[in-house]
């Protein structure tokens, strides 16, 4: 969850990482057909081209602000403990969704010790299943 501030009313949304993963259930679990139809899949697919991007905006954050360092290594593990789970690390594979494209290479090099520590950890297991 993110709290977005706008017009004087803080919002709380889902995060990228929290959409992939209930996109993915949805695509897994819910008729798409309906009626009415559902439009699960073209959504998932948009959140995987963003949760990149999302990542890069987050590291360029936690590189400014070294105070939100450990919030931003947490949500990285998460997007690694998210794209690891079984049932959903299934539905992107049937989607062609690669799993490892989502999530930037170059922060195996991360100034931020926590977020290098997170790809050392993850980035083998996403690389091998």
């Amino acid at each position: 969850m993110e709290d977005i501030d706008y017009a004087g009313v803080t919002f709380r949304v889902l995060d990228p990482v929290s959409l992939l993963k209930s996109k993915a259930a949805n695509v897994r679990d819910l008729d798409q057909i309906g009626p009415p139809p559902r439009h699960d899949r073209a959504h998932l697919e948009l959140i995987a081209r963003c949760l990149p991007l999302y990542l890069r905006r987050l590291h360029a954050g936690a590189l400014a602000n070294p105070t939100v360092q450990g919030a931003a290594a947490r949500v990285f593990s998460r997007a690694f403990e998210t794209l690891l789970h079984r049932p959903t690390a299934r539905t992107l594979h049937e989607v062609g969704i690669p799993r490892v494209n989502l999530m930037p290479v170059e922060f195996q090099q991360s100034s931020i010790e926590k977020i290098r520590t997170a790809y050392a950890w993850h980035w083998p297991r996403l690389q091998s299943t």
